[in-house]
């Protein structure tokens, strides 16, 4: 059995950045994340839309599990709420790699819900 984790969790922005525009720290988290990725051997996607943050985290479940908690301290942001967690085959991207996608207007609708 894999010890391959994938956690999906949605958390809201503390910035005060205006409705629709690019959040202003998600490059700061994008710097501050990368080393740790790369170190960790963990991968992730990050999307922003409207004050709301939504990632994916695959890897090693104890590092998935450790890179959350360090998530969930983050002062960037808040109310960090787990939607899935599982244990999977295989990964969907790349071991060591965080990547920031600009919002498509499904992931819109379903952040504005």
């Amino acid at each position: 059995m894999s010890g391959l984790m994938r956690l999906v969790y949605a958390s809201r922005s503390n910035s005060r950045g205006r409705f629709g525009a690019p959040d202003p720290v998600v490059n700061s988290i994008l710097v501050q994340a990368r080393p740790h990725a790369e170190r960790d051997g963990v991968s992730s996607i990050l999307y922003y839309s409207n004050g709301y943050f939504f990632q994916c985290i695959e890897g090693d479940r104890l590092v998935v599990e450790r890179t959350f908690a360090r998530i969930r301290e983050d002062l960037r942001h808040r109310e960090a709420g787990i939607l899935r967690l599982r244990a999977i085959p295989e990964r969907l991207f790349e071991p060591g790699t965080i990547r920031h996608i600009d919002s498509e207007q499904d992931v819109q609708d379903f952040l504005s819900q």
